[in-house]
């Protein structure tokens, strides 16, 4: 094990809103996906597990598939309502370390998404909020502070 002093990362994104993308080519051309993206950078690779908590807001009908990287996450949300509510998601230290085609972080970049699936006529007063929180902690053996 290093020598080196380990550094916590508590990292939380500001709200974001849901943004149209192009759907993937087995939707209809009428459909319109919608998603929030949330950017990490200078990730650095973990050591134990990884936790992501994603906070919604200002739907009470529809639902989230919860996505970082090119991993899907099983989604286990809340029911829907109007209050901010939060799905935590534990992350192993080999997954989120992991490359390849099945990848958390790519060069130090983590993408984050919650793709929208609506699921009827949202009645919340307000647009559709989101936001991630990051927390992990990594070995710093090169910083030359």
């Amino acid at each position: 094990m290093p020598s080196c002093p380990i550094i916590p990362v508590d990292e939380t994104t500001p709200y974001e809103s849901l943004e149209t993308y192009n759907c993937p080519a087995a939707f209809p051309s009428t459909y319109e996906c919608e998603q929030m993206t949330f950017t990490f950078t200078n990730v650095r690779d973990t050591i134990g597990n990884a936790t992501l908590t994603y906070s919604y807001k200002n739907d009470d009908i529809g639902t989230y598939s919860l996505e970082a990287g090119t991993k899907l996450f099983k989604n286990d949300l809340e029911e829907p309502a109007c209050v901010e509510q939060q799905t935590a998601v534990t992350v192993t230290q080999d997954v989120f370390n992991s490359g390849g085609d099945l990848y958390m972080k790519q060069d130090g970049v983590l993408n984050v998404y919650m793709v929208y699936v609506p699921l009827g006529d949202n009645t919340c007063a307000s647009e559709n909020l989101g936001k991630v929180r990051l927390e992990y902690q990594y070995f710093d053996c090169g910083s030359g502070a």
